[in-house]
């Protein structure tokens, strides 16, 4: 995927992205995903704060 990316920008002139930009979320460790269990929730608590920011940010009008 790193190889198409690097040749659709080159192709584009698109500005070229670090291979290793790190804007993804990150799965939730395994300690993590066990305390859920644990607890009987559904998902780790940084997911549902997460989701929570995310949601608060998408409802902001002032800008």
């Amino acid at each position: 995927m790193h190889t198409a990316a690097r040749a659709f920008e080159a192709r584009w002139g698109l500005e070229t992205m670090s291979p290793l930009d790190r804007t993804a979320r990150r799965a939730p460790a395994t300690g993590e995903a066990e305390e859920a269990a644990r607890r009987g929730l559904t998902e780790p608590a940084r997911e549902t704060l997460q989701r929570t920011v995310r949601e608060a940010d998408a409802r902001t009008t002032d800008f």
